[in-house]
This record gives C-alpha cells, structure tokens and sequence, in this order.
C-alpha cells in the first residue's frame, strides 16, 4: 500500500503496476482506491496523480459511506461482514467476557449472552465511544482554521440516527453525527473524515 497526505488526511492507495499509457485510478465498492500505472512511471509522478484527484476521492468515499449506512440489516451473526473505519471486517461472536477486540481482518466481539439485542447494544456503545474519539481528534485539527473568528468550538454528540448521517446548530453551538460514520484517522476513513468536515464548515456559514 502507498499514501499521499491532504490537508492533513491520509489516503492509502493500492498500486499495480500494467502496460497502460496512463495512470488510471478508481474506487471499488469495498472503499479502497484502486491506481494502475506503467512499470516506467516514478513514484513521485504517481502520488502526485493521486494527491491531485484526493478531493474527488474523498467524495467518492463518502458516497460509498452513505449506501452502506442506507442498508437496513441490523441484525448481528457470525461471519457477517462489517464495517469499521471503512474497512470491511469479518465478524466472530463467541460466549466470553464482554469485550471487542479489532484484528487484521476481523472484529472479535465477545459477551456473556449471545442474543442479537444484547450484541447490537455492545456494538453500538463500542462504535459511540470509538467515534467519540475520533471525531474529537478531527476536530482538534479542525478548529484552529476558524477560531481567529472568534467562533465557538462546537460541541459533537454522537447519536443512532436512522435516517441522516448528521446535522448541526448554531443556537446551541453543536453537531449531532450518526454513530456508524465512526470516522478513520487514515486513509478508507476519509469519506467520514469528510463528512466531519462538511458539517463544520456548514456549522460556520
């Protein structure tokens, strides 16, 4: 894998290496950014390709973001597949401690009672409390390009909306963001670490 930074984003890229002409670059449905690239062109010029279609990507992302979180299965069972970060994880679910655990390619999660209700309120309190994180460390970064504004830094509360991913006020200096954009410090997360973005520059006009 190979990464270029955006302001302050990292975007992580899949290269391959084909007798094309040009360098080509896309999105497959699972988020990961996709660039195919003659064996004669440098690195350099190939980051640089990527660097200069990083906004186009971000939105790209997003957009896959929005369909995934559109899909109504609740439900929580063995081998099912899911999404943390932007990153498709196999999930295993066995009798245990309670306890979620993130491996390569797999979310553990482990509890006393296997019951859907019970595993989906664990999982969902474990994406609040890692979103709670993340978005709070975006908005460290954010919030200095506005504050010479004199604009309070508004308040995130995440929440487990099921028909918007997000809304924000300015009466009551907060944003409101759906528990399943759970946002990535790296590259697959740049879709929601866009979402973030949008909100807040919303939140400041």
């Amino acid at each position: 894998m190979h990464t270029v930074q955006y302001e302050g984003i990292e975007i992580e890229y899949e290269l391959t290496r084909k007798n094309v002409k040009y360098i080509n670059l896309r999105v497959n449905k699972h988020g990961k950014v996709v660039v195919s690239a003659g064996e004669q062109v440098p690195f350099a010029v190939i980051d640089e390709f990527v660097q200069s279609k990083a906004f186009w990507i971000i939105t790209h992302l997003a957009e896959i973001e929005k369909i995934r979180n559109e899909i109504s299965d609740a439900s929580l069972y063995d081998g099912k597949t899911v999404y943390y970060l932007g990153k498709p994880y196999r999930l295993r679910l066995e009798r245990g401690e309670q306890r979620i655990t993130v491996a390569e390619d797999t979310i553990l999660l482990s509890s006393p009672k296997l019951y859907s209700d019970v595993l989906k309120a664990e999982y969902l309190a474990w994406l609040k409390a890692q979103a709670e994180k993340k978005f709070a460390e975006i908005m460290d970064r954010i919030y200095p390009l506005v504050k010479e504004y004199h604009i309070a830094r508004p308040e995130i509360k995440i929440r487990n909306m099921k028909s918007i991913w997000g809304s924000c006020t300015t009466t009551g200096s907060t944003i409101r963001l759906k528990v399943k954009n759970s946002p990535e410090p790296s590259t697959r997360a740049a879709s929601t670490i866009s979402m973030g973005r949008t909100l807040f520059m919303y939140w400041i006009m």
